[in-house]
């Protein structure tokens, strides 16, 4: 009762200086929390989007009924989810809401953020980009390209590169990987590929698990050195490197884990995300998240727990407010003992945890969007 009495009376101590920290890292763009985690997209209504510490031990639900196959974050922060029939949006606090419903006949499988505030949607129902602004009032055709079978989104990644020309990466109609660039102004042009890739209408080959060869594509991400890379479609369990000139290469495979108590999981890579500081590679599976090293090292169990086992997206984020931890650093002593002290140890720290998470989140936030806005700077 003590510590109670001390955090109330500290109380709005604690709060000028979380506002003070906070209005720093808005225009200094200081990441005070600067620890990696990771947030998984689940095309489930329970635990849609999870956060991951860094180290795989600790998940959060940062938001339910958000259940999406897409996944990026637009440049005030939120979280910008492709669920086949619409967009949603996602703020750091779990508040969802539609930003517009795809036209009749698509499904959004994948999105990208434009440095403008708008989104640019893969069809997977259609050879088609979808330009969405980001009020939502807006849904326009930004580009086609040659095609017509679908694809789902597994089989199609979609990023924007340095250059601000945005990459496509998918599963053509002639049985390989198709690889394209399209220009801010929506100009299409395809990139040969050559090295570890399938030739067209090879109907000779049946890819194996471990096969040398990428087959269909699948999400991609950046690999930091300007080329990127991406996880096979097909049930080969590999993660291949591609160069913006289109070598590709075999990266690593993904053996399947034998359980001895239940189905074997494995060869079924959906997505995978990349730690900016140490180059791992953590990937998105059934059951479980996979864990692989920059050089390519076989793959380990990275997280096996409830809350992201039908991962279908998954980003890496550095930066992201941990509000226990900014809590922490700001409170003093006795204060600060009780939120990094063991997680049960009694009512008091019960109580402050989730008064200072609501603190930071409701501060931090609003106050960043805000003055985002206000002064167009992009998010960091």
């Amino acid at each position: 009762m003590q510590n109670v009495i001390i955090a109330a009376g500290q109380l709005m101590e604690v709060t000028v200086k979380l506002g003070v920290a906070l209005c720093l890292c808005v225009f200094g763009r200081i990441a005070v929390a600067g620890s990696v985690s990771y947030v998984v997209l689940q095309d489930l209504d329970q635990d849609s989007l999870v956060r991951v510490s860094a180290d795989g031990k600790q998940a959060t639900t940062i938001a339910n009924g958000a259940a999406g196959v897409g996944l990026t974050v637009d440049r005030i922060g939120n979280y910008i989810v492709a669920a086949r029939h619409a967009l949603l949006r996602v703020t750091p606090a779990g508040v969802v809401t539609t930003i517009a419903f795809a036209p009749g006949g698509s499904r959004w499988v994948a999105v990208a953020a434009d440095p403008g505030g708008d989104f640019i949607v893969a069809d997977g129902s259609a050879h088609v980009l979808w330009r969405v602004t980001e009020d939502g009032r807006t849904v326009t055709r930004f580009t086609e390209y040659p095609g017509k079978n679908p694809i789902t989104s597994n089989s199609c990644g979609l990023l924007r590169d340095d250059s601000g020309d945005f990459l496509l990466l998918r599963r053509g109609d002639d049985l390989t990987i198709n690889f394209y660039r399209i220009t801010p102004t929506g100009i299409v042009s395809r990139i040969p590929l050559t090295g570890a890739v399938r030739p067209p209408y090879d109907f000779r080959f049946d890819p194996l698990p471990d096969s040398q060869l990428a087959v269909s594509g699948g999400p991609m991400i950046s690999d930091g050195s300007g080329a990127f890379l991406f996880v096979d479609n097909v049930n080969t369990g590999n993660i291949f490197r591609l160069t913006i000139e289109g070598v590709v290469t075999k990266l690593s495979h993904i053996a399947t884990r034998l359980q001895p108590d239940g189905p074997d999981i494995g060869f079924d890579p959906t997505a995978l995300a990349r730690n900016p500081d140490t180059g791992e590679i953590i990937v998105t599976e059934t059951m479980a998240l996979r864990s692989v090293s920059a050089a390519g090292s076989p793959a380990t169990v990275f997280r096996d727990a409830p809350k992201t086992n039908f991962g279908t997206a998954i980003l890496a984020e550095v930066g992201r407010w941990d509000p226990v931890r900014i809590a922490s650093d700001l409170l003093p002593s006795p204060l600060s003992s009780l939120l990094n002290s063991d997680p049960t140890p009694g009512p008091s720290a019960s109580i402050l945890q989730p008064l200072m998470t609501q603190i930071v989140e409701q501060m931090y936030w609003p106050l960043r969007s805000n003055l985002l806005k206000m002064t167009k700077r992009p998010s960091p």
